[in-house]
């Protein structure tokens, strides 16, 4: 079955059209066109589609992304693996902070903007995927560590630095509970990593 146009119709000043035919991947590139992702067109009865948008490059391809900190004289690493936080421990070894759906269910532009920008200022950076074929993509926002955290964070910190880690990565969350607008707040144990004896 070819796209085609099925219906339209005015009822007073509100118009729909109805297009059906399409295959499955034809149907997410159109939802992208509704977004503002994609320019589309249909020819012989299939979508032909164009991104709006520049495609970043693929992650192996992008030479900006290469390993920036190895150094010509780099030792070979071993991994070393050992699993934190099992049953009833606290606090996760080396925690990094990953807060997820910037907002949660509150969001406007204006929110979105606002803690964004506050999240930039305690040091978290903003990480997001590719664009998938309807122009959506994922969003999150990293810490590596509490050492990377700044202004107002860092400052929160300053003045703790005598408790001990658990009572700090609570804190922490604490923190960013009270004055963070998100959907989730993940801290993340380090499970794994590359030494050097």
């Amino acid at each position: 079955m070819n796209i085609e146009i099925q219906s339209q119709g005015f009822h007073g000043d509100n118009g729909s059209v109805t297009i059906g035919g399409f295959l499955p991947i034809e149907q997410e590139k159109f939802l992208g066109m509704v977004l503002g992702y994609n320019w589309v067109k249909v020819d012989e009865g299939r979508l032909k589609v164009v991104p709006a948008t520049e495609k970043l490059p693929a992650p192996a391809e992008n030479k900006d992304l290469m390993p920036h900190w190895l150094s010509k004289n780099q030792k070979e690493g071993r991994l070393k693996r050992k699993i934190f936080c099992a049953k009833g421990e606290w606090p996760p070894f080396s925690p990094s902070f990953i807060i997820k759906h910037l907002c949660g269910y509150n969001w406007t532009p204006e929110a979105y903007k606002l803690t964004a920008e506050q999240l930039e200022g305690f040091g978290f950076e903003c990480m997001r995927s590719r664009r998938g074929n309807d122009g959506k993509f994922w969003e999150i926002w990293y810490l590596p560590g509490l050492w990377a955290a700044k202004g107002n964070f860092q400052k929160f910190f300053s003045r703790s630095k005598k408790m001990d880690e658990k009572a700090q990565i609570e804190k922490a969350i604490n923190f960013l509970c009270q004055n963070v607008s998100f959907g989730s707040l993940d801290v993340v144990a380090q499970r794994a990593a590359m030494t050097l004896d």
